[in-house]
């Protein structure tokens, strides 16, 4: 089984489905529906807090591909940080790069496949990933309060292997049934793009 999709190294191909006018209004729902999502994100402390976006990543991922996940990832941060103000916390760019890197890399997993549960934990194997390591070095640099970063890791750790598993199968059960409505429709942008 492969890692990475054959379609997500082909970025001059998602760089043209830019040009098509439906891929540009999904992108724009993509985006409306993350930050729409944000606001239901379910905070616990201020460092922990329990999010529903990497379920539009996939989408936006399998969809058009690493560069739509990574703009998706990236302007849906700052747009909710924007419509969402201090209520969502304080902002700091290290989010952003890392939604960027999530959306990039569902993107890189599912672009042009067939949803399966096995792709579907590898993208939340993602967010996963980047929320044990990268979110966790970005807490301990906004808020030391005294814990370093092996101990802020063991605290989200219970948070985000839970995680793990409920985003394998919100992300099989919600994007397998966009897939099926993209085909069904014949809304995939480009003719080049097909599903493996």
């Amino acid at each position: 089984m492969r890692i990475f999709s054959r379609q997500a190294f082909d970025f001059k191909q998602q760089a043209n489905i830019f040009k098509d006018l439906r891929a540009l209004v999904l992108c724009g729902l993509f985006l409306a529906l993350y930050v729409a999502i944000s606001t239901f994100n379910i905070r616990i402390t201020p460092t922990l807090e329990i999010r529903f976006g990497t379920i539009i990543l996939a989408a936006a991922g399998f969809y058009g591909g690493p560069i739509m996940g990574a703009v998706v990832g990236g302007a849906g941060d700052l747009l909710s940080y924007l419509v969402g103000g201090s209520a969502s916390g304080a902002f700091f760019p290290g989010f952003t790069f890392s939604y960027a890197l999530m959306g990039f890399l569902c993107g890189m997993v599912l672009y042009g496949e067939k949803i399966s549960v096995f792709k579907s934990f590898l993208a939340s194997m993602v967010e996963f990933l980047i929320s044990v390591f990268m979110t966790t070095y970005w807490l301990v640099l906004m808020y030391s309060n005294g814990q370093n970063y092996l101990e802020r890791l063991i605290t989200r750790l219970p948070k985000c292997v839970s995680l793990l598993i409920a985003d394998t199968v919100l992300i099989f059960v919600i994007v397998k049934a966009f897939q099926e409505a993209v085909v069904r429709a014949h809304l995939l942008p480009g003719k080049n793009h097909t599903i493996a």
